[in-house]
């Protein structure tokens, strides 16, 4: 749902996480959202995104955060998720 009243999206960044399974990926990322750490955090299966809009300055930022499992089963699907085109919002 796209609020009528926000600013327009002036930069769009995209961010991966990647790394061994159980190392506290997806920890970082819910502090990053929400200001919340939870140590018994749910194993991500595959991929996980989430978007957050952020004002930098005069900027108003969209982040996208890409949360990969660490498993070794999911590594083949990375590349993917590394070289996707971004698509203008």
């Amino acid at each position: 749902m796209i609020d009528k009243d926000s600013k327009p999206i002036d930069k769009f960044i995209k961010v991966c996480f990647v790394g061994s399974s159980a190392v506290g990926k997806t920890s970082l990322i819910r502090k990053f959202m929400c200001q919340d750490f939870t140590e018994d955090v749910a194993t991500t299966i595959g991929y996980d995104f989430t978007f957050k809009d952020k004002m930098i300055g005069p900027y108003c930022v969209r982040f996208q955060f890409w949360d990969s499992a660490g498993q070794e089963r999911y590594r083949a699907i990375s590349p993917i998720h590394y070289k996707s085109k971004i698509q203008k919002i």
